[in-house]
């Protein structure tokens, strides 16, 4: 947008439907920016570029991150995109990958190497990644109030146990002492699962929706029907729960040191 330009955009109520109706969405060569409808007269300090490209089947292009995860039994956590990008944890310091960012891979090299356990990893297509790793330590590339948010975290001591970054650039963080997300209506949906089912454990937020693991049950809003399906038909208390908006999602439990991996 060049100065003395003006964009106007009218967005129609959209009740009774399951979308959110408070941000609009632009697509151009490939790339996908969120824009809040609540940002009124705001000065526009992004841009898209790049060129177009097929859209990749999660479960052909995560097929290898899915047999590593069978044959070890031992998948504690994960991170995937909706572009076939992944990663997985097995115990303290396995791991597997395809097509994460070089800065990702060599940090998960170093923490292996220092024999330092991870305990949340998230990672998008659009190039933000976060990992933490031991008590108050994290590292990655993400939205700027996320990092101003991880940063207060550490400084006030307090563990960091679960952070989720979806497409469009919306967080979670979960520590021992607060629950955070940036998008009212995930603020919202947090509000209500620890209503119903107590302390939360772990946040996975998307584009569309959200899961919420907690202590005495799981609650989520605008999930893939999919994932829906495996939730309810669960034999046991996950720990973490991964998906992306088109169905591929990665279910981990260690209670009792036994781990259920669950992968579509």
């Amino acid at each position: 947008m060049r100065e003395g330009n003006t964009l106007t955009l009218t967005v129609d109520a959209n009740e009774g439907t399951t979308s959110r109706s408070d941000y609009f969405t632009i697509e151009s060569g490939g790339y996908r920016k969120r824009v809040d409808i609540s940002q009124e007269g705001c000065v526009v300090a992004w841009s898209v570029g790049g060129s177009s490209r097929d859209y990749q089947d999660n479960a052909k292009a995560l097929n290898y991150l899915t047999t590593h995860v069978e044959e070890t039994k031992r998948c504690r956590l994960g991170a995937i995109t909706e572009n076939g990008q992944g990663v997985v944890i097995v115990g303290n310091n396995g791991y597997a990958y395809v097509s994460i960012p070089e800065g990702l891979k060599n940090k998960i090299l170093e923490i292996n190497s220092n024999k330092q356990k991870i305990s949340s990893i998230a990672l998008t297509n659009s190039g933000y990644y976060c990992i933490v790793y031991e008590r108050n330590g994290w590292y990655g590339v993400v939205p700027e109030q996320m990092k101003n948010m991880l940063n207060q975290y550490n400084g006030n001591t307090e563990e960091i146990t679960s952070v989720s970054i979806s497409e469009d650039g919306n967080f979670a963080i979960v520590t021992d002492q607060h629950c955070y997300a940036s998008h009212s209506s995930d603020k919202t949906s947090i509000e209500k699962a620890m209503s119903l089912y107590g302390h939360v454990k772990y946040v996975c937020v998307t584009n569309l929706g959200i899961c919420i693991v907690c202590n005495n049950g799981i609650y989520y809003n605008n999930v893939p029907k999919k994932l829906e399906e495996k939730l309810q038909g669960l034999s046991f208390h996950p720990s973490r729960v991964v998906y992306t908006d088109s169905g591929t999602f990665l279910i981990t439990s260690e209670e009792d040191d036994s781990v259920y991996t669950y992968y579509m």
